[in-house]
């Protein structure tokens, strides 16, 4: 019996009924948390704008502009070495 009831709780019409609930919570949360920054940057007289661009937006701007290894960032070692650790696949490397 068990296992009709768990075939049935997963069926494909089950499932696609979640998928509304799980999109809502993901967009409020999504908003929620563009809220709080703004009010962050408001609180230190910055746009959310500026506020965003002050963290590592600038690495991955200029590594959109000119490449992993032709990237314009100021750095005390080789380009490369920085711009390296903006890369998505950075997390598999260093495992």
């Amino acid at each position: 019996m068990s296992t009709a009831r768990h075939s049935a709780s997963t069926s494909p019409s089950a499932l696609c009924s979640l998928w509304a609930p799980a999109a809502l919570v993901a967009l409020l949360g999504a908003a929620l948390r563009v809220g709080v920054l703004a009010a962050v940057a408001a609180a230190q007289d910055d746009s959310l704008w500026g506020l965003l661009n002050k963290w590592d937006a600038k690495h991955y701007v200029e590594i959109a502009r000119g490449g992993y290894f032709g990237a314009d960032i100021s750095t005390d070692g080789p380009v490369h070495e920085t711009t390296m650790a903006f890369s998505r696949a950075f997390r598999f490397w260093s495992v």
